[in-house]
């Protein structure tokens, strides 16, 4: 009985704990794009570095424009501002990131400056969760964008 109840309650968590990541990219997302949007009201510029902004996101900055809270990372770009969970943060590459949240500071084929866009890496065994939580997020499959299935959230 007890393996039966694990088996069931060990997925429902991770999907908890997972969703619980997305909404804090999210939001975070949202308050480093509104802190840009008023940092180039003031300077006429878009600013790549965190120090810049009228807000602290939770973490250590390891450089001028990232910021790594554990699993989740923050990027600070000139036409984006993105939050990224990779569950294997050692890797030096990107080939671990498993769901994206990013916020356009200019216009893109996939909608206007000001758009947000969720992405669910391909390949990943947890896909379909990451696929289910960029809907729970209000977003719209638009394709396949590099290796992630995007969605533009309303």
């Amino acid at each position: 009985i007890i393996g039966i109840l694990a088996a069931i309650a060990i997925p429902q968590y991770r999907k908890i704990i997972e969703k619980t990541k997305a909404m804090e990219m999210f939001i975070n997302v949202k308050a480093l794009a509104e802190a840009s949007n008023i940092y180039m009201l003031q300077t006429g510029s878009i600013t790549t570095n965190f120090n810049d902004l009228d807000i602290k996101i939770a973490g250590t900055q390891t450089a001028k424009n990232k910021i790594r809270n554990n699993t989740i990372f923050y990027s600070l770009n000139s036409d984006d501002i993105s939050a990224y969970i990779d569950p294997q943060p050692d890797i030096a590459d990107n080939t671990t990131y498993t769901l994206l949240i990013s916020y356009s500071l200019v216009d893109s084929p996939d909608g206007p400056k000001g758009s947000i866009f969720c992405g669910a890496r391909l390949g990943n065994n947890q896909r379909d969760l990451y696929k289910s939580i960029c809907k729970s997020l209000g977003g719209e499959e638009i394709g396949l964008r590099g290796m992630f299935i995007t969605f533009k959230i309303k």
